[in-house]
């Protein structure tokens, strides 16, 4: 009878567990135990008594029952995994590690995603998330020893900082407090609903279906709710308020103010206020989500939109999405498909932010340090009912959806931040990039008027804010070209493309105050669309008044005196509104486009609570009739203009610290000695 080989059993604890001697799960390879640990899966081999050589289990051949007739070709096979094991360990070293791996919030095993190593995602017992990079794991030292063992960093994710922080742990609000701020349950609702339809779908940071079924869920036992949820639903709370329609009851439901504009700010100031005291209580300074981050993108959105100063926020909120990741593309993570796109949407929507920043304190593109980030552009097409999709009153239909639109916005931000770049500082600016960046703003204006014959209301609305933006940033690009006293070769290609851009616009922005199909909407011309058209009206006044005999002179009062009624039409209830159709007013007048006979007292009314210095105008008819409607001659010869434009932003035309404007004529000196 022949002698019977006995098997060899293969060791129950992994190499790496057991050169520790912890517990190893003994659920691999690679262990749970060493995922955690984040030991690299080479790392994590069983032995076996024998040869004691670390085999990977998954390559175990067992020997046939039968005998020992395979001993040999077993013995072959172990040589060749030996070989095979070293190449793994070589290619995997710190110098040359390929694969990442990463946790859901699950904490489940994701698979090897990408070439180069990133990091992975660990998440805290609270729900808190954390991105490590790789480099913190097992890459600090170059050419290390794989043999040295790795500190655990497992637990770092906690629901307190791991080392003293400068800040108390504890707080004196308690969530009851700050839910007792909330609007009665039918008003809160209905304000959730009008960001979802008016807001949402221009700034589709959010998965509405999946916000509403947790809405649902924490209204009903609001006390066991997530902090950092409630803090997101103050922040859709205050964007709201700035979406209700002026003639609604609702604003004076909630705030005993005077004015429109007076309850907006309250309602705004204090829906806000409260996100921060709820993000101050769940320590967002040291653990946060992709809630949190979502919470902040609103806010500083909101801000944004009523001339707020969001300098600071957006540089916290941006070192905030570096510390969950958001910067890596998330298919590296084990992410199921709305978390992979709510991610990108608030990548893209911060990168927006950083690229409208440097357009407003030019010198300082964030958005050029993050040129060596690679993410995917959010989905277009939802799938499957999964993705981020439009809200339920905006179905899908022919023409742009909310994502397309999201995706051609931020392609439009990155040229305003090369034209910001472009001119900054520079007293000429290069024909040849003035001439690429042209073109490339025609070419997305001409791909926009493709989606026109066959658009929907929706789509509708997207590409008129599109193509307003498009003109905006022509505007900006030229302006400083026609304001340029040596007088470029390219000056009067500028100067057309300045007067088509800013008539465009004033187009664009009479049809957004008149059509009905833009009305939900409408908070959007209230906000950055009435500085839009400000500008473009502001850059109509002194084109036309340089060139009185012109025939595109004659289709600039209409387009003035329509901007100047939708102004006046919203100031009730927008202080950007407020100002411009005060500045404009007050340009219009000065330059002839105005007839000054028929003002009145009606200059006395433009006059608005905001209005700092609370002087009027000098009263029209107390001038010499022969000279009532004569025209003023600001044209681009007088030097006056390129301080205007050039050194002047139109920005700064609406805050008060600038100007007095009831001062009269300070910032047109020469209109004093002509009068």
């Amino acid at each position: 009878m022949p002698t019977q080989c006995r098997k060899k059993r293969t060791a129950v604890t992994c190499a790496a567990c057991s050169k520790r001697k912890i517990r190893c799960a003994r659920d691999g390879p690679p262990c749970s135990t060493c995922v955690r640990r984040r030991v690299p899966a080479s790392q994590c081999v069983y032995e076996t008594p024998a040869t004691h050589r670390s085999l990977p289990s998954i390559g175990l051949e067992q020997s046939p029952a039968g005998g020992c007739s395979h001993t040999a070709g077993d013995g072959a096979l172990t040589a060749r995994i030996g070989v095979l094991e070293k190449l793994v360990q070589f290619q995997q070293s710190p110098g040359s590690m390929q694969v990442v791996q990463g946790t859901s919030a699950g904490g489940s095993e994701s698979e090897a995603a990408g070439s180069a190593p990133t990091g992975t995602l660990i998440t805290s017992r609270s729900g808190h998330t954390r991105f490590l990079p790789a480099a913190s794991a097992w890459n600090v030292i170059r050419n290390a020893s794989p043999d040295v063992p790795i500190a655990d960093q497992g637990n770092t994710v906690t629901d307190t900082p791991s080392a003293p922080f400068p800040f108390a742990r504890g707080t004196s609000d308690r969530l009851s407090d700050v839910l007792a701020i909330l609007p009665p349950p039918e008003f809160c609702s209905e304000l959730k609903d009008i960001y979802f339809r008016a807001v949402g779908p221009i700034y589709p940071i959010i998965h509405g279906p999946s916000f509403s079924k947790i809405y649902d869920q924490h209204m009903a036992d609001a006390e066991n709710a997530p902090t950092e949820w409630v803090a997101l639903l103050f922040a859709i709370l205050g964007t709201a308020v700035l979406a209700v329609d002026q003639d609604s009851s609702l604003l004076r439901s909630l705030s005993r103010k005077a004015t429109t504009l007076e309850r907006v700010a309250q309602l705004s100031e204090r829906y806000y206020s409260t996100a921060m005291r709820c993000l101050d209580m769940d320590h967002y300074l040291w653990r946060h989500n992709l809630t949190t981050l979502q919470t902040l993108l609103l806010m500083i959105y909101g801000i944004h939109h009523s001339r707020g100063q969001t300098w600071t926020l957006l540089g916290l909120t941006y070192h905030l999405a570096l510390s969950i990741g958001c910067h890596v593309d998330p298919t590296v993570f084990s992410l199921d498909e709305v978390n992979c796109e709510e991610r990108r949407r608030c990548w893209l929507a911060l990168m927006m932010l950083l690229c409208n920043q440097n357009m407003s304190m030019t010198g300082f593109d964030l958005h050029k340090m993050t040129g060596s980030f690679s993410i995917q552009s959010p989905s277009a097409v939802a799938s499957s009912g999964e993705c981020i999709e439009e809200a339920p009153s905006l179905p899908a239909a022919p023409g742009l959806n909310s994502v397309a639109y999201f995706i051609r916005k931020y392609r439009l931000f990155q040229l305003s931040s090369k034209i910001s770049n472009l001119s900054a500082g520079k007293q000429h600016v290069n024909p040849i990039a003035l001439q690429e960046l042209d073109f490339a703003l025609q070419a997305e204006q001409s791909a926009l008027l493709q989606f026109s014959d066959s658009a929907s209301a929706t789509s509708a609305v997207f590409i008129n804010l599109l193509q307003c933006f498009s003109h905006h940033l022509m505007i900006l690009l030229h302006c400083r070209v026609i304001g340029d006293p040596s007088r470029p070769s390219h000056y009067v290609w500028s100067k057309q493309r300045c007067w088509h851009s800013a008539r465009q616009v004033l187009t664009l922005h009479a049809e957004f105050t008149t059509s009905a199909v833009f009305r939900p909407h409408r908070w959007y011309i209230r906000g950055r669309g009435a500085f839009y058209a400000f500008h473009a009206a502001s850059m109509l006044v002194f084109l036309a008044s340089a060139e009185r005999e012109s025939s595109q002179t004659s289709e600039v009062r209409p387009l003035l005196d329509q901007c100047l009624k939708s102004l006046e039409l919203f100031k009730t209830q927008s202080q950007i509104c407020a100002r411009s159709a005060n500045i404009l007013s007050h340009l219009m007048t000065k330059s002839g486009f105005v007839d000054q006979s028929t003002l009145g007292s009606a200059d006395t009314a433009r006059q608005t609570p905001s209005d700092e210095s609370g002087s009027s105008q000098p009263a029209p008819h107390s001038q010499d009739p022969g000279k009532r409607n004569e025209p003023w001659q600001v044209g681009m010869e007088n030097p006056d203009f390129v301080d205007l434009f050039g050194n002047f932003a139109p920005e700064q035309w609406l805050d008060s610290d600038y100007v007095v404007w009831q001062e009269g004529d300070m910032f047109l000196p020469q209109l004093s000695s002509m009068s």
